[in-house]
């Protein structure tokens, strides 16, 4: 099969880590770059869940139906459940 040379725009501390990272799994970028374009065929989509970050998007469905939940407990007179914060 012919190959095609595919050039693309990345931030060179991005690309540093990358190689690392390749590296220590025993692969190259390139060859990373096509394991993701593959499974992303064989998937027919991107093949891991893409989200917002929490802190961007509070109002995502996630947080929606926790808030929801919360509040039809408090109107049972149940109590409030805590979590502790954590930085992600």
């Amino acid at each position: 099969m012919p190959k095609i040379i595919m050039q693309i725009e990345i931030d060179d501390e991005l690309k540093k880590n990358a190689d690392e990272l390749f590296n220590e799994l025993g692969l190259d970028t390139n060859t990373a770059i096509n394991i993701f374009l593959k499974k992303s065929i064989s998937n027919q989509s991107i093949p891991f869940r893409i989200k917002r970050n929490k802190k961007y998007n509070f109002y995502n469905k996630e947080n929606i139906d926790l808030l929801k939940n919360r509040y039809n407990n408090l109107k049972k007179g149940d109590g409030i459940e805590v979590k502790e914060l954590i930085d992600e």
